[in-house]
């Protein structure tokens, strides 16, 4: 089978850490057989929800996190030319993609 570079969106991570669903599974399933990519900001933006969302504990936040970054790659992202999405946090997710493509080639 062929190892994929994958991005999740934070809601996505946030999904696979709140519930057994479907997200869970996607995390696990991504984690063992692929390579998940992730940015500094995406990062940042997840231990923020946890904390103010879900007043989740910091201790709590923190093996989240540590975990996360130890199944992932973390690439350094630049700001798209222009704003794409309506919403500008899943600019950063596309700004991830892109340059885990690049860093691919």
């Amino acid at each position: 089978a062929r190892v994929m570079r994958i991005v999740l969106d934070t809601n996505v991570l946030i999904s696979g850490f709140i519930s057994r669903g479907v997200c869970h599974h996607l995390f696990e399933q991504c984690a063992i057989h692929h390579e998940l990519i992730s940015a500094n900001e995406l990062l940042e933006e997840l231990k923020e929800k946890l904390a103010t969302k879900f007043r989740f504990s910091d201790d709590d936040i923190a093996a989240v996190s540590e975990l996360v970054q130890s199944r992932t790659s973390i690439v350094a992202i630049t700001q798209l030319e222009r704003p794409t999405c309506r919403d500008p946090d899943d600019d950063v997710v596309l700004a991830t993609a892109l340059r885990a493509t690049r860093r691919a080639s």
